[in-house]
């Protein structure tokens, strides 16, 4: 306790200034200060334990910087960009768990909220960004139908775009589906076989057309968040969704990305049955955090405060 006094906004790219403007430290030293995160929040114990807690896949979330480097319209691939995903996915491959690659914050930024890692939205409307990240997804495909095939398997689906929505509209809209459709494309210019993960926001009719799109192999991914659960009842709130879902089902797989019934125990037993029993595949957001407030108890699996 004592770490967070309170809620507040931290952007990825913000974080990346702060460190790089810091006269105290030395670039190499930027980077070892990275290293030794990434070496210490998740160790080969967590994969243990996910396992061991009965999940059989793990969404992992990425950052475009973790593969690429340089000025935004001139991005080029890390030395190192496959190798921390290469031991994430042999952890899973030796642990029995699947992975869903989760692209969560992409170049310029898809929605302008702090999880995408930058306050800007300019994704949708950049297309040098937009063919960075077709090029980023097809390296990535590439890589593990290639020189790592021996992780092929291992990979459940890439999940192209955490939510994407501008900060400033109520959903998905057709302007981010053209754009998602281009990265689908550039995957399958590479790799027929693994599932792509398309989601939308927030409800189910902003899903597009599966058949017209030409979309095969896909997943639809939806997160469910009933922010005003203290006013409206879940059982209003998955009314209203499933009255939706029941004209957009589109003849694919539905994931149930992320979600949370907040600090209501009997709740988290009640709905994950509805996901279990209308079919739908499910992944808790998130694992391990750190945060404070109104939503510390149930936010991560492991949560420190």
């Amino acid at each position: 306790k004592g770490v967070i006094t309170e809620y507040e906004e931290t952007y990825q790219d913000e974080i990346n200034a702060a460190l790089r403007n810091n006269p105290n430290l030395t670039a190499e030293q930027v980077k070892e200060l990275w290293n030794v995160y990434y070496d210490n929040y998740i160790t080969e114990e967590d994969f243990a334990n996910v396992k061991n807690q009965g999940f059989n896949v793990i969404r992992l979330p990425m950052y475009y910087g973790n593969f690429l480097e340089g000025a935004d319209d001139a991005l080029t691939l890390r030395k190192d960009a496959f190798d921390r995903l290469d031991w994430f996915l042999e952890m899973c491959k030796k642990y029995g768990l699947y992975a869903i690659l989760d692209m969560h914050g992409v170049v310029g930024g898809q929605s302008g909220y702090e999880h995408c890692g930058t306050r800007r939205c300019e994704f949708w409307t950049n297309e040098v960004y937009q063919q960075e990240m077709c090029d980023l997804w097809k390296a990535i495909a590439t890589r593990y139908t290639t020189t790592r095939s021996d992780l092929s398997a291992t990979i459940a689906m890439f999940d192209l775009v955490n939510e994407p929505v501008d900060r400033n509209t109520a959903e998905t809209s057709a302007k981010q589906h053209e754009v998602i459709k281009k990265m689908y494309d550039a995957v399958r210019s590479v790799d027929d076989k693994h599932i792509i993960s398309i989601e939308s926001c927030w409800m189910y009719n902003s899903f597009p057309n599966a058949k017209k799109l030409g979309y095969e192999n896909v997943c639809y991914q939806i997160h469910l968040y009933n922010w005003s659960h203290d006013k409206i009842p879940n059982e209003l709130f998955y009314f209203a969704q499933d009255f939706l879902f029941s004209f957009n089902k589109n003849d694919v797989p539905y994931l149930v990305g992320e979600f949370s019934f907040f600090h209501e125990p009997e709740e988290w037993q009640k709905w994950l049955k509805y996901y279990d029993d209308s079919g739908f595949s499910w992944t808790i957001w998130n694992y391990k955090i750190v945060t404070y407030g109104w939503w510390d108890s149930s936010w991560g699996l492991y949560v420190y405060k």
